[in-house]
């Protein structure tokens, strides 16, 4: 329901102003979660609130009557499960030793290209043949470091091209 991080953030923020100060209205969560802004700040922001406000009505987290919120009685499981980031799953496994980037070598072409470890499929970038990222691959570097990631990359093209032109000089004597 909240895409964003930050919408998450304001989410989490509206629930616990909500709970502190039952039975207000989205001027009066606004002024609780941001006092330092001025009025015409707080009104503007309110758009964006609402915009949260319904959601987390959608959800049935909180109910509106008469323009005031109050959390629903069912509303602690739905609270973790709408401000909880999707890619739990996939950062618990990153942090139990799995690499974040993977570079590998084109089945079709033999080019160095890299992706994420958690997507199931890469386009090569210069002959756009599909690879599966998975086992059958030729994985050249595992890393967690994106630039790492592209200076292995620069390195096997550089080694590419130095074999090449050897090739070249070597057929031409």
């Amino acid at each position: 329901m909240f895409p964003t991080k930050n919408e998450q953030r304001i989410a989490r923020k509206v629930i616990g102003t909500i709970q502190k100060c039952p039975d207000s209205n989205s001027l009066h969560i606004s002024e609780l979660i941001s006092p330092s802004k001025s009025s015409e700040a707080r009104i503007v922001e309110c758009n964006g609130l609402n915009h949260i406000l319904d959601g987390l009505r959608a959800l049935g987290i909180i109910s509106c009557k008469k323009d005031h919120f109050n959390l629903t009685h069912k509303s602690q499981f739905r609270v973790k499960k709408a401000t909880s980031n999707k890619s739990k799953r996939k950062m618990s496994s990153f942090r139990s030793g799995h690499k974040r980037y993977v570079v590998f070598e084109c089945v079709n072409c033999g080019t160095a290209n890299g992706s994420r470890s958690s997507q199931q499929s890469a386009a090569c970038k210069t002959c756009n043949q599909k690879n599966k990222v998975d086992d059958t691959l030729k994985v050249l570097l595992k890393t967690n470091n994106i630039l790492e990631l592209q200076e292995s990359i620069q390195q096997s093209k550089i080694q590419k091209q130095l074999y090449r032109n050897y090739r070249r000089l070597s057929l031409c004597k």
